[in-house]
This record gives structure tokens, C-alpha cells and sequence, in this order.
């Protein structure tokens, strides 16, 4: 059974001509046509008699993907402040899950060939793509993300790197979260306009608290283990 967008699509093709069916087919623009609508135009061209013909390569890269026909709310659009609480008490594993979904949202709504769950575990190769990818969304969308991907990639490698630094200077690693908020502002800035009147991921769900009490009681530990005095041996 056929969805309803599939049916909208097959409707409104009655009025082209085979010529522009072959056309749309051929381009196989796919960020500007869903898959529901070039297999509506294959039914549409198959009940006229007419050919179907190759179409050309859908390549699916990053570097190559049109944002300009939006596709519902872009990318993940988490509120500033829960961004920062969530990666210090979950330390740092809510921007996985952070990188994870605006992956995904590349693969889902683009058809980006990526592996989303690999690009977030391994965002220390990856981040400089996913912000290169945002701020020309963006730009496609007249805004003006004015940060720097390469400038933002090395901030936040460095900073994971300081996880490795001795006592006490490893807690700077804390502040990775910090490269990805010129980048959370942008996908905000889009989701504004985009989805005028769309509320942002900004409350705190339950297992959103239940990460930030266990995160808080690891924290005082590790605090607690560096500037505390050793007891004294017997």
C-alpha cells in the first residue's frame, strides 16, 4: 500500500509531460526530489508506454549535498544551556550522542552515505565535516554561521586531548563542549527560521536527570580524589 506522500506525488505528475518526467528522472537530483516522488514518476512513466531511462549517479557525499529545499527542523536543535549541563555531567558522552544525531539527520533527510554511529564515536575525524556541513547549511539559508570549522576542529581535539594532562589540568577536558556551541547557535539560528515557533530541545528529561545525578556523584569523587589530602599510613 502505497503512503500518502507517494499519492500526492503521483497526483500532481499528471500534468507534466513525458519530457519532463525523463528529465527529473535522468538529474536524479535526490535533494531536491524524495524517493517517493521518482517512484511515482517510474509508475507515471511506466502507465504512459513511455522509456525509462539511466539516470545518473547519485553520489550521496557530504561536500556535494543542496541544502536549499529544507526537510523539516535541521539538525539537532538542543538548547545552549542543556548542551553544556549534559556534557560536563555525562563527561563528554553527550556529544556523541550529540554528533550521532545531526549525523543521522544528514543520512535520514539527505541521504548522506554515512555511518552515524561511527562518525560520532570517532568525532575527533569527523567533527571538521559535520561543521563545514552546518555552516553551509546555513549559509544556504541566508544566515551567517561566523565561526571557523578548522579553527573549531582544533579547539575541540585539544581539548580532548587535555583529558591526558596530569593533575589537575585534565579537568580541561571538561570543556569540550565548548568548539560546539558557535555551531549549536547556527543549527538554532536555522531551526528559527526554518520552524518558526518550534520549541528547542531545552527541558530535561528524566533520564536526562538520572545522567546528571550519577555524573554529579562520579564528579565529587574525582574532585575529591585530586585536591583532598591523602590519609596518613600507619
Amino acid at each position: 500500500m502505497q503512503n500518502a506522500e507517494f499519492e500526492v506525488f503521483k497526483n500532481s505528475l499528471k500534468s507534466k509531460s513525458v519530457e519532463e518526467l525523463h528529465t527529473i528522472w535522468v538529474e536524479n537530483d535526490r535533494f531536491g526530489w524524495s524517493d517517493d516522488a521518482f517512484k511515482a514518476i517510474k509508475v507515471e512513466l511506466v502507465a504512459r508506454g513511455a522509456d525509462i531511462p539511466e539516470q545518473k549517479k547519485f553520489t550521496g557525499k557530504i561536500d556535494d549535498l543542496d541544502f536549499r529545499k529544507a526537510v523539516g527542523a535541521p539538525f539537532f536543535a538542543v538548547s545552549k544551556k542543556k548542551l553544556i549541563v549534559m556534557s560536563i555531567f555525562t563527561v563528554g558522552f553527550y556529544e556523541i550522542f550529540w554528533f550521532y544525531k545531526n549525523w543521522r539527520f544528514l543520512k535520514e533527510k539527505y541521504g548522506a552515505k554515512v555511518i552515524p554511529g561511527l562518525r560520532a564515536w570517532f568525532a575527533i575525524f569527523f567533527c571538521n565535516g559535520l561543521f563545514r556541513v552546518i555552516k553551509k547549511y546555513a549559509q544556504q539559508h541566508g544566515l551567517n554561521a561566523d565561526y571557523k570549522p578548522v579553527q573549531l576542529t582544533v579547539c575541540f581535539i585539544l581539548l580532548l586531548a587535555a583529558s591526558k594532562l596530569p593533575d589537575p589540568f585534565w579537568l580541561a577536558g571538561f570543556l569540550s563542549f565548548v568548539p560546539l556551541l558557535p555551531v549549536q547557535k547556527a543549527i538554532n539560528d536555522l531551526n528559527a527560521k526554518i520552524n518558526p515557533g518550534e520549541e528547542i530541545n531545552s527541558k530535561f528529561s528524566g533520564w536526562n536527570i538520572l545522567g546528571i545525578v550519577l555524573g554529579a556523584i562520579f564528579l565529587i569523587f574525582i574532585i575529591a580524589g585530586i585536591f583532598l589530602p591523602n590519609p596518613p599510613v600507619n
